[in-house]
């Protein structure tokens, strides 16, 4: 437990994947039930720490109902652990796992001035959507994606 709040009380990991600072236990418990039923821990298998997670999140359509093939990709990883390449490895698994559970098409949105999370998805094969950025209260988002 003390590993995930380590990672999501860090206000710039928090704001980068889009989900509010957790820095009490009891935050710390709510975000690891969310974790617990889209995601997955991203641990460094020298110490077992975890630093990050990744989820698949179902895609919703208001028409046609939840997309069975298509799933969006979220992450985060723990800023002592930027700029080592481990975002790529676990975006890397993370498209394994939604292989392996039928998807054929995943998606991500990252904020535009976010050039390293570009980085990782661009390395793992994702292309950036030609349609517009959505904009948020907190700022742009891009949409890439990926066929698999």
């Amino acid at each position: 437990m003390d590993d995930v709040i380590d990672y999501a009380s860090q206000p710039a990991v928090a704001q980068a994947a889009n989900f509010p600072v957790c820095t009490t236990l009891g935050q710390g418990m709510f975000f690891l039930r969310r974790l617990q039923m889209t995601g997955r821990a991203v641990v460094l298998t020298t110490s077992q720490k975890v630093i990050g997670n990744v989820c698949l999140y179902p895609i919703f359509d208001p028409d046609q109902g939840i997309d069975e093939q298509k799933v969006e990709l979220g992450y985060a990883l723990n800023q002592d652990y930027w700029k080592q390449g481990l975002g790529t490895q676990a975006v890397a698994l993370a498209i394994i796992w939604a292989q392996e559970a039928g998807y054929r098409v995943i998606e991500a949105y990252i904020y535009q001035d976010n050039i390293a999370s570009q980085r990782v998805l661009e390395k793992n094969g994702f292309k950036r959507l030609p349609a517009p950025e959505i904009s948020l209260n907190t700022g742009l988002q891009i949409g890439y994606q990926l066929n698999i």
